[in-house]
């Protein structure tokens, strides 16, 4: 089916996909669910969302990363306002989960950093000196069980050495 006749009936240009997507080579498959997703820019929102899921929904893994290599390749601007929404959502929804992850892993850090900061504290009131090997290996240390696990027996050590004796 042409790109003509999709935007004239695009409920056709589904139809085509159901019938063929999943019996074509992956770039024709592609190419057809291309065609059938530009007729739908003519729908109504609900019915372009509905069919555009049917379409997408009918491509295999080969399928769609060759209609993403495409449409990258083509330098294929968004035609519709449903898939400018879509897309706008999705990039709002890929900011705030890398807000979200960049917070954790900045709460993880600044977790990690207090941790070495308090053991260092207990050594220096506990009056227990740190050779520069010891403060390297403080210093390198991002796992925050390790580092409570060296709180823990620093608050009561004789020396460094008993501290890190576990680990050796």
């Amino acid at each position: 089916m042409g790109s003509d006749a999709a935007q004239k009936a695009p409920e056709l240009g589904v139809l085509s996909v159901l019938a063929h997507a999943r019996h074509s080579s992956a770039v024709d498959s592609a190419q057809l669910a291309l065609t059938a997703l530009r007729g739908l820019e003519l729908l109504d929102a609900e019915r372009g969302r509905l069919y555009s899921d049917m379409v997408l929904s009918q491509l295999n893994a080969a399928a769609q990363e060759a209609l993403e290599a495409y449409m990258e390749s083509e330098g294929y601007e968004l035609q519709s306002e449903w898939a400018k929404g879509h897309y706008a959502r999705g990039l709002e929804k890929g900011h705030a989960a890398g807000v979200q992850e960049g917070h954790v892993r900045g709460v993880a850090a600044g977790q990690v950093e207090a941790q070495r900061a308090a053991l260092r504290n207990i050594f220096e009131a506990r009056g227990l000196s740190l050779s520069d090997a010891d403060r390297a290996r403080i210093e390198s240390c991002g796992d925050s069980d390790v580092l409570d696990r060296w709180i823990r027996v620093a608050a009561t050590a004789n020396s460094t050495r008993d501290v890190f004796a576990a680990d050796d």
